[in-house]
């Protein structure tokens, strides 16, 4: 377990920031906060202190934790500057249990409860609480207090990449064949890869990987790196009995320790709509009997968009065409956990979705609205897109406003 050093410095620094933000909120609403705060130093906050000795090095199954508190690199220092400056910017009752909790055994989900936190600030809190317990004893992550009324919310971290990161585990004993054998002052973007199992004999592989390899031995590396966007430097195709062989070569920088750039692609796709259905089977037990609209905070995956969700959650459209090709009819079939509107109202008001999240990107929040659900919102949800069900179709209100992340990238000194 990792200590939490810098507590007290946390604690005298979000006193501080908290003015700055409600100043920054009065006075010029998104715009202001961040020339507000670009400007002061993530370091402060100290719940992930800079290391002192300069280590780039990767460790596989290594955790978060250890992985803020030992690396050097430039993700290990951009996760950092995230976390110590969003937190600076939270109130200090819900800042510093923030800070316990991404220093225990749940870092995923902690993390994601501080993008929301600071999400539910910047579209308009003026209050805001961690995990207080509720009437029915259960203890909701954030309860945020708004001009026209009070929100709860609940965050979930569904495991939408269990069956993709599956996939890509089974590609890490060849991934290490390739890089035991890359030549040095290459690097390689993995395109295709055979399926080999972990317990079928690698020489056939390793021999193919060899043989590719002389044919550049003599070649002066490219001063070009590459990624998955970038044109080809150099290409290796090989054939295997279990599938082919496909590389791209580029140059590697001086600094860069590993020559692995990256890849394959995963064709596994995550099961959505158990997922969701799920997550908020649990959270509606969880959340039954409180005292304000409940929502739930779903962080999306990797292969998760709009279009999964609104099928989870209301349905899937259609389009029926007659003989000549033309839409003759549009519609909705509402298969979705929320598609038939049976029963009374629901614990829920709705869901937060973050798609794409991945720790300090990820595309702009959008409100899923509970069609059982009756009461009002806080009219600052307002801010974020919304879709909803009326008269059988998928509704679509346009956000009056986008750049969450960049938003909260902008408050820890972070480029857009």
């Amino acid at each position: 377990m990792i200590s939490t050093p810098g507590l007290p410095l946390l604690g005298t620094t979000l006193r501080a920031s908290a003015m700055a933000v409600r100043s920054s909120r009065k006075h010029g609403g998104w715009g202001s906060l961040v020339r507000e705060t670009e400007s002061r130093s993530a370091a402060e906050a100290g719940c992930f202190p800079e290391p002192t000795i300069a280590d780039e090095s990767i460790r596989r199954g290594e955790d978060e934790q250890a992985f803020l508190a030992r690396s050097t690199g430039a993700f290990a220092v951009e996760m950092r500057r995230f976390v110590n400056g969003n937190l600076r910017l939270l109130p200090l009752d819900v800042a510093v249990p923030l800070c316990k909790a991404l220093h225990g055994e749940k870092f995923r989900p902690s993390y994601f409860e501080l993008v929301v936190a600071r999400t539910l600030q910047v579209i308009g809190a003026r209050e805001l609480a961690y995990e207080l317990e509720a009437q029915t004893g259960s203890h909701p992550d954030l309860r945020a207090t708004y001009d026209d009324g009070v929100l709860v919310v609940d965050a979930t971290v569904p495991d939408f990449d269990a069956e993709i990161v599956k996939d890509q585990q089974g590609y890490e004993p060849l991934i290490d064949v390739i890089e035991n054998l890359t030549p040095a002052g290459w690097t390689f973007f993995v395109d295709s890869l055979p399926c080999i199992g972990p317990n079928d004999s690698r020489k056939g592989f390793k021999d193919a990987i060899k043989a590719e390899f002389a044919k550049i031995a003599e070649l002066q590396p490219p001063d070009e790196t590459i990624s998955s966007l970038s044109p080809l430097a150099l290409e290796i195709r090989a054939e295997h009995p279990q599938g082919e062989i496909q590389l791209r070569l580029g140059g590697r920088p001086a600094d860069r320790e590993r020559a692995y750039g990256g890849g394959p692609t995963s064709l596994t796709y995550g099961d959505t709509d158990a997922r969701v259905e799920k997550a908020l089977r649990r959270k509606r037990a969880q959340l039954r009997g409180g005292d304000a609209p409940a929502i739930v905070a779903i962080a999306g995956g990797m292969g998760e968009s709009i279009e999964d969700f609104d099928i989870a959650l209301f349905g899937r459209t259609f389009e029926r065409l007659d003989e000549h090709r033309r839409v003759v009819e549009t519609g909705l079939s509402p298969a979705g956990i929320w598609g038939k509107l049976q029963g009374g109202e629901s614990v829920l008001a709705g869901v937060l979705v973050f798609c794409r999240w991945r720790w300090t990107l990820g595309d702009d929040t959008v409100l899923y609205v509970n069609p059982r659900y009756r009461g009002s919102l806080p009219r600052a949800l307002e801010v974020v897109q919304r879709r909803e069900l009326r008269r059988g179709s998928i509704a679509s209100t346009t956000a009056r406003a986008s750049g969450i992340f960049p938003l909260l990238r902008a408050a820890a000194g972070l480029a857009p």
